[in-house]
């Protein structure tokens, strides 16, 4: 099983490592938001948008 770390930058920025080595980072567009972005090292991005009535359940979209 692998490892990894989350650490916020703020309160809307967060960098994801893996053996201290960073590969990726996660940006919301706000605070209070679950709309957000996955950026990978490689420059793969992510959506994550949140789905559903009650909006707490997210999907991922490349």
């Amino acid at each position: 099983m692998q490892h990894y770390q989350v650490k916020s930058v703020d309160t809307k920025h967060f960098r994801l490592t893996q053996a201290d080595t960073e590969i990726g980072e996660l940006e919301y567009d706000s605070w209070f938001s679950f709309t957000a972005e996955i950026m990978l090292a490689d420059r793969t991005r992510y959506a994550i948008q949140p789905k559903g009535f009650w909006g707490t359940t997210i999907e991922i979209k490349d």
